[in-house]
């Protein structure tokens, strides 16, 4: 694209980051990102940092992902450190999914799919005893989680 002189948007740019975090490559993907507002002149968005921590979340490279959350200068949402946790589960990275269900509770306190998702890190590990305070503290809370669905039918 670039050298037939077309210019990537930012639409392209979140594509090819989706793409690369799906192929695992993580290097290329960081490399991409840091180009794009100094060789593009797109600021990123939220959603291609969701990208970026999903891609250094796949590869189990959780610390990275936290530090660009916790250093960037845009708001952060529940969907980007969600994604963190979903990836804390995934490694079985307990420490830091304590650290990220504080930040998700002040940003959705009434989201029961949180708590589950620590409750399963803890259950992973070991951990009956804070598995079982983490489903009291869904349940005294008053969060729900909503119901899974499917389209397809069989």
């Amino acid at each position: 694209m670039v050298c037939s002189g077309v210019v990537p948007d930012s639409v392209t740019l979140l594509a090819l980051l989706v793409a690369f975090a799906h192929k695992g490559l993580v290097d290329d993907g960081i490399r991409l990102f840091e180009r794009m507002e100094r060789d593009y002149g797109i600021e990123p968005r939220i959603e291609h940092y969701g990208a970026v921590v999903d891609m250094l979340g796949r590869a189990g490279r959780l610390q990275e992902a936290y530090d660009l959350l916790t250093n960037i200068s845009i708001p952060c949402n529940d969907v980007v450190w969600g994604a963190l946790l979903g990836a804390c589960r995934i490694h079985g990275d307990v420490d830091m999914g304590e650290n990220i269900i504080k930040k998700l509770l002040e940003l959705k306190p009434d989201e029961g799919g949180y708590y589950i998702l620590l409750r399963d890190i803890y259950v992973a590990a070991g951990r009956p005893v804070e598995a079982n305070e983490m489903r009291q503290a869904l349940l005294s809370s008053g969060a729900r989680k909503n119901p899974g669905c499917s389209w397809v039918e069989g």
